[in-house]
């Protein structure tokens, strides 16, 4: 054993033996049962029943698309030389193609409901 082993055995054996001073303890009232209310002097005077809030839909919804790699370098390395994040890009040429599609097709409706694969496939 090194002698700053035993030094650290002799210290904490000297602690372990000590006799402490008696703690002065104050005695608290009884508190109310935790489940409790608080009184409304105890709370803060910016603690309003919390409301329930309505949730807006997003404007936004994910789209994941499969292209080729080159697609995706080249947007990539537009948004980095434009200091763009690339989903600005990649918006800004939806609606472009948007754009053109519907100047020369007339406007898009998004809501139509269009015919479903059971319709195309299966109608007499």
């Amino acid at each position: 054993m090194s002698n700053a082993s035993i030094d650290l055995a002799g210290a904490f054996m000297k602690r372990k033996n000590a006799v402490s001073a008696p703690v002065e303890t104050k005695e608290e009232p009884p508190s109310k049962p935790s489940n409790s209310p608080p009184e409304p002097s105890e709370m803060p005077q910016n603690a309003l029943p919390k409301q329930k809030k309505t949730r807006k839909e997003p404007s936004w919804q994910a789209f994941t698309v499969i292209c080729d790699k080159t697609i995706v370098r080249k947007v990539k390395a537009i948004a980095r030389k434009e200091g763009l994040h690339v989903n600005a890009v990649v918006q800004a040429m939806y609606m472009e193609g948007i754009s053109r599609y519907e100047r020369k097709h007339g406007t898009i409706d998004p809501e139509t409901k269009h015919r479903s694969a059971k319709d195309v496939l299966f109608s007499t």
